[in-house]
């Protein structure tokens, strides 16, 4: 018992020395003179400078931990403590800057010098970092487009992919405009720019100028005319520049004639068939082969009508889209004075097969009113067009199987 009680008082013993070991080691730090003058000095040397902050912040958090409760130094940490979150934003956005500036650098140049890998290497890399920043994400959008007009088709897969990227955030009305001296870069109508460079639109021209570029990229280089339709709808509908685009309508109406091509041929070779049944028939004498050859022409009749009426509904789309084309095509801009031209041959030549008596109004008359309707959704089915007077070249005279 005794001996147990003694072991106690020598445990407190050594506590107490401790306790008072710990005392003496903080008075001692408050008067570290020189470790403090060498933390202050490298506070106040490198705090101003973005660059050297990380070592005002090392040395600051030093100087808090040894002499933040010194009496003697109370002003200057407590001033240390209260800056200490705005140097470590500081030196963040330097870090930050630091990864950014080498990648701009390479993504500009690349705009400007036409270095077009360069612009997607650096590119990916920002986007991914920054995906709401449309300045990255809009020439990234448009670059293939106008490669095709090259014949490069290199770049777009990429450019589909952040075109409708882009056309999500714009639409969405994310991302900030380009900003001068802290006021928003603008057009000469006061609308706020995006991009860089040659690549530089306002919102609704990157909207209309992207949603053209996906409809021509999948048109031409990709070959899937369905997803192009789409979009050359969308684009046509859209307030922007490219709802006025002649030849978004000129490539609508050569994909009419394009559908409408092999009806053509079906036709001719079913009126051919048909002429050849009406002279087999001609020559039938049994009442029973009379009447299968009567049965046999009435359908192959119907099915010629069929086809003719759908190659009218082809017919008039393509009047339509050609007829879009002539009315917005500028004849003040010599490119497009040309294709004016050769669009209205088109017209008169596509007006003449589908009215060959000239029935109608007037190709004038026939284009104004046609293009005063809303334009018809490329993607929708053709409605066949049937007109009464109608009647194969086998069906305009007597197509009746001489009866005994």
């Amino acid at each position: 018992m005794t001996r147990f009680r003694f072991a106690g008082i020598g445990s407190l013993l050594v506590l107490a020395l401790a306790v008072g070991a710990v005392t003496v080691s903080a008075q001692a730090t408050c008067d570290d003179y020189e470790t403090y003058a060498e933390l202050d000095g490298k506070v106040r040397e490198n705090f101003g400078n973005d660059k050297t902050v990380k070592v005002a912040i090392d040395a600051g958090k030093e100087l808090l931990e040894k002499f933040g409760t010194c009496a003697d130094y109370k002003d200057f940490a407590d001033w240390v403590k209260a800056q200490m979150p705005k140097w470590e934003a500081r030196y963040a956005e330097w870090v930050e800057w630091e990864w950014r500036r080498p990648r701009i650098e390479k993504f500009d140049g690349g705009i400007q010098k036409k270095r077009y890998d360069d612009v997607y290497s650096a590119g990916k890399e920002l986007v991914e970092r920054y995906p709401d920043n449309v300045h990255y994400l809009l020439p990234l959008g448009l670059i293939g487009l106008y490669e095709t007009y090259n014949n490069n088709f290199k770049y777009n897969d990429d450019t589909i992919r952040f075109a409708k990227m882009a056309i999500e955030k714009f639409k969405a009305g994310k991302g900030e405009p380009k900003m001068h001296n802290g006021k928003p870069v603008v057009d000469e109508d006061g609308s706020n720019l995006y991009g860089a460079f040659q690549f530089e639109r306002t919102r609704e021209e990157a909207i209309s100028e992207m949603t053209y570029g996906l409809a021509h990229i999948y048109y031409y280089a990709k070959k899937d005319p369905q997803t192009a339709l789409r979009y050359y709808y969308e684009a046509a509908q859209l307030p922007g520049p490219y709802s006025k685009q002649p030849r978004l309508y000129t490539t609508v109406g050569a994909y009419y004639l394009e559908q409408a091509s092999p009806i053509g041929r079906q036709i001719a070779s079913l009126i051919e068939k048909q002429k050849a049944k009406v002279a087999e028939a001609q020559k039938a004498t049994e009442a029973a082969d009379i009447e299968r050859f009567e049965a046999e022409l009435e359908a192959l009749d119907a099915e010629i009508k069929g086809k003719i009426a759908l190659f009218n509904g082809y017919t008039e789309r393509a009047l339509d889209a050609f007829g879009r084309a002539y009315k917005v095509a500028d004849d003040k801009v010599a490119s497009e004075k040309q294709l004016k031209a050769e669009v209205y041959k088109q017209l008169q030549d596509l007006y003449q097969r589908r009215f060959p008596d000239g029935a109608k109004m007037g190709l004038d008359s026939y284009i104004s009113s046609m293009v005063s309707e809303p334009m018809p959704n490329p993607t929708s089915e053709v409605t066949p067009v049937y007109d009464t007077e109608t009647t194969s070249t086998a069906t305009s005279g007597s197509t009746a199987v001489n009866r005994p």
